[in-house]
């Protein structure tokens, strides 16, 4: 048989998929990381499967009737429970619900306990598959989702995670503006590079204080007032975004910070401290409308309360991070129900590191679904959520499937 002129039709799936790609609903992400969450959910048995993957599927189907389509994420890169299938790629649950089977960790199955040594590989991926989506309709990535709703404190992690690399990536945005034609370009990309593992969104005065000293200062040049005054006026002289600022330049310089912290009187931190003031002399500078014709800053254009760059990049921050965070359960509560079981037992159950981890999500998180109430009040005495960010997403029962 001559095979060359045979067209082979793409799979119903494959179309599907391609349909929801293509859908202008509105698009929500749920993340939820350990067992075997899938479109199949495996029954009596599975390790760390259950309640939580029923609670997810049965939310995304009724995200998607509130017409929304849902991307799921759960963990992939193992075999199926009970089957030698691989979890990889994506497959629908419904129409307008797909899961993304996320690589990291392995091959292996990893139990819920020790799943944070798949994190960073998983989050490495989902960064960029999400940037790539985006990107294919134009948009930026922290844009993408309505909303990226996690479960469980892996799940989390990695939507923490997710928020402050975006956070991470518009702080380099608005340094690169601020350093532009000061800043070679070989440096920049350098500093670019790094953006993560320094987490420059985290300090960005300090940051863009930095970069300018090591930009316009020299190779070799001396850390004190001196030479961050004439690296301040440089930049007001120099760069584009600069306004007209007056010859008392110096009143735009925290001489308090400078010279009376702690940190200021300790010689081997005076760079830090020299660099921060210089940052946030810099940050705090009115704006220059050219910052707007950035598309990642164009939504901020009409905004009456934004004055200073810092302002703007505050905003940005703010505005990106649409994490909510739904624990199903909490280390500390699970701690205090395991207190009497022998001490083996709970050492295999990493108490401590759980609530670190979940310290760490709330310190982060601007919204958290409680699907009880002790997991609210939990969320509220144990880790210091406001109330009023606290809402009751309780378990229900599918009236389409249970009637009278």
């Amino acid at each position: 048989m001559n095979t060359d002129s045979m067209t082979l039709k793409p799979s119903k799936e494959s179309v599907d998929l391609e349909d929801f790609h293509q859908s202008g609903r509105p698009h929500v992400a749920l993340i939820t990381n350990h067992g075997y969450g899938g479109v199949s959910i495996p029954y009596g048995g599975a390790v760390d499967t259950g309640g939580q993957n029923v609670y997810v599927n049965s939310y995304a189907r009724a995200l998607d009737k509130l017409g929304y389509k849902v991307t799921i994420y759960a963990r992939g890169g193992f075999s199926f429970y009970e089957s030698e299938r691989l979890r990889s790629g994506e497959e629908l649950l419904t129409e307008n619900v797909r899961y993304v089977y996320v690589p990291g960790g392995g091959s292996e199955f990893i139990r819920k306990e020790d799943i944070s040594i798949a994190l960073i590989e998983e989050l490495e991926w989902m960064y960029g598959k999400i940037e790539k989506e985006a990107a294919s309709l134009n948009q930026f990535p922290w844009h993408y989702y309505e909303m990226v709703n996690t479960h469980y404190w892996d799940a989390g992690v990695l939507g923490v995670s997710l928020v402050v690399k975006w956070q991470n990536d518009i702080c380099a945005r608005m340094i690169q503006h601020l350093t532009e034609g000061l800043t070679k370009e070989k440096r920049f990309k350098k500093f670019y590079s790094k953006r993560h593992s320094t987490s420059i969104s985290k300090a960005p005065a300090y940051s863009l204080g930095k970069l300018l000293m090591d930009s316009v200062a020299g190779k070799d040049y001396v850390h004190d007032e001196e030479t961050m005054m004439k690296v301040f006026e440089t930049w007001a002289k120099e760069s584009p975004l600069a306004k007209q600022i007056p010859e008392s330049i110096g009143q735009h310089i925290d001489w308090k910070n400078l010279r009376s912290t702690i940190a200021a009187a300790t010689l081997p931190l005076r760079p830090l401290v020299l660099a921060e003031v210089l940052g946030n002399a810099v940050l705090n500078q009115q704006i220059h409308k050219a910052v707007f014709e950035d598309p990642a800053f164009r939504r901020y254009r009409s905004y009456n309360d934004l004055e200073t760059f810092g302002d703007v990049l505050e905003k940005a921050h703010h505005g990106m991070n649409n994490h909510v965070w739904t624990p199903h359960s909490l280390g500390v509560i699970k701690e205090w129900n395991f207190r009497k079981k022998p001490v083996e037992v709970q050492r295999n159950l990493k108490f401590r590191e759980r609530r670190s981890h979940e310290r760490m999500i709330c310190d982060y998180t601007p919204a958290f679904g409680a699907t009880s109430y002790e997991i609210a009040q939990s969320l509220v005495a144990n880790y210091g959520a406001k109330i009023d960010d606290v809402l009751y997403y309780p378990p229900g029962v599918d009236i389409d499937l249970f009637k009278d």
